[in-house]
């Protein structure tokens, strides 16, 4: 899959911007405030229907206006092309493909998966478990064709076990069909993460093994069983202590990631430089499954990519990036580095929220 053209309008300071973009690398470069980032805000906003920037979509459009716009022509095996487009403003937003309203974020999301690499993806591995959760269901829901449905199921039964709980209820038979539907959608939801994990640490072990020598590990804390059985029986034995405290103690919606190298834990060890490239090289890994699983390949976005990097560690990642089968979006501060890898690339400047394709 790759995008062909991108229309952006509104969007931060780009007024009305025009791409016409490369299936392989295209790097995009300017100064601080130029713009760039606004371009891959754009792309995230189309696929996701919010801004990995802010919660508050008035801070991304365009001040004076009311709403923003973003149009993309999307190129892929199975649909062919396919226009996809997104209008939102405060209160308002219209999600269209093909010229037809898209009910859902989430069918939006399938139509266009990507991955995105920011200065902040490190909060991947030092941030909460909610985040690390949060990275692996939308994975999830790519690859699994029943995994939305589990989550949503599980997530509605787990908040009336909660209100249950917070109620003070004491009636076994009020707690048993909601915990029916939370061990059999969690049980599901936790085979498919750990499925998935494995195979993301598979991919990722030889690629990290080239700059980190020595044998690294995707852990995934459970917490509770993913045998029904036991699951059942230990909602059925912790409902006391779950009503002092009020909430569910265990299941899916507490689950952990921890990542290890050489029997150390990433978060605790590894340099800001090295965590930069051990989560970027993480992150690509999680994208060439997801293009395997699902039949095609996520659209790359990075920002910054080659900050609190050394040359040999930022060539290494553009060597992965280079090997494709992705199409990359790429940002850079000022001039780019010395790369054959941008020898065959697409180069736009921005400044002053213009956006110029550099002749070569």
């Amino acid at each position: 899959m790759h995008l062909d053209w991108l229309q952006i309008k509104r969007v931060r300071n780009l007024s009305d911007v025009h791409i016409e973009a490369i299936p392989q690398i295209n790097l995009i470069t300017g100064e601080n405030a130029s713009g760039k980032t606004a371009i891959l805000e754009s792309i995230y906003l189309l696929a996701r229907a919010r801004s990995f920037r802010t919660p508050r979509i008035q801070e991304v459009i365009k001040k004076g206006d009311k709403a923003l716009q973003v149009t993309a022509c999307i190129i892929d095996s199975l649909a062919g092309r396919t226009t996809l487009g997104i209008e939102k403003g405060r209160g308002q937003m219209t999600l269209r493909n093909n010229g037809t309203t898209v009910k859902t974020v989430s069918e939006q999301a399938k139509n266009l998966p990507l991955v995105l690499i920011t200065p902040d993806t490190h909060l991947l591995v030092t941030g909460t478990p909610k985040q690390r959760r949060h990275w692996l269901d939308w994975a999830m829901f790519h690859v699994e064709q029943r995994y939305l449905e589990d989550w949503r199921s599980y997530f509605k039964a787990l908040r009336h076990r909660n209100a249950l709980l917070k109620a003070g209820k004491m009636s076994n038979t009020l707690y048993e069909s909601w915990e029916k539907t939370m061990v059999e959608t969690g049980v599901r939801l936790q085979k498919a993460r750990e499925s998935f994990i494995q195979k993301v640490q598979k991919t990722a072990n030889p690629l990290l093994n080239k700059v980190f020598p020595g044998f690294f590990e995707i852990k995934y804390n459970l917490g509770v069983s993913g045998d029904e059985e036991q699951f059942s029986a230990y909602l059925m034995n912790e409902r006391a202590k779950d009503r002092v405290y009020g909430f569910t103690g265990q299941g899916p919606h507490r689950t952990d990631l921890d990542f290890i190298y050489e029997n150390e834990r990433v978060a605790a060890t590894f340099s800001r430089g090295q965590l930069k490239l051990f989560i970027s090289v993480l992150v690509l890994s999680e994208a060439k499954v997801l293009a395997s699983l699902i039949g095609e390949s996520p659209i790359i976005l990075i920002d910054d990519y080659s900050a609190e990097l050394d040359i040999k560690a930022s060539e290494y990642l553009l060597s992965i990036l280079n090997e494709g089968p992705f199409q990359v979006f790429l940002t850079t501060i000022g001039e780019p580095r010395q790369s054959s890898v941008f020898d065959s690339a697409a180069v736009f400047h921005v400044e002053h929220g213009e956006v110029q394709k550099v002749v070569k």
